[in-house]
């Protein structure tokens, strides 16, 4: 499994990359922003794409949006979600959300879900 995390916080990016590679023994690549992991979609088709919801709205929808219509078969994830913003995020394609401040098992359940069908 190949999985792309985005998150502009370092400890974030590495907590998720070390959380997917433990799950799921993933092959992880990270970017800082949208925009650089819009780059790297250019060149890779990764089987998951992470995003930290507390980036700019308006970038984490435009890469949603072109993960969901550019490369169907990767799933999307954003994860610490403002509520508000959900509608959003699931209009541009997003597979699953997660809401701030909901149970991290939420999480981890869909993850097996996903790991298992491979």
């Amino acid at each position: 499994m190949l999985a792309l995390v985005v998150a502009d916080d370092l400890l974030h990016r590495d907590s998720l990359r070390a959380m997917l590679i433990a799950l799921a023994a993933a092959d992880t690549i990270d970017a800082a922003d949208c925009d650089n992991a819009r780059g790297i979609l250019a060149t890779i088709q990764p089987d998951l794409v992470l995003v930290d919801g507390s980036l700019p709205l308006d970038e984490v929808v435009c890469l949603i949006d072109e993960v969901s219509h550019r490369q169907p078969r990767t799933q999307s994830v954003v994860w610490r979600v403002e509520p508000v913003h959900r509608a959003a995020l699931e209009s541009a394609g997003a597979d699953f959300i997660i809401l701030e401040g909901e149970p991290a098992e939420r999480f981890f359940d869909q993850m097996a879900r996903w790991f298992a069908a491979e």
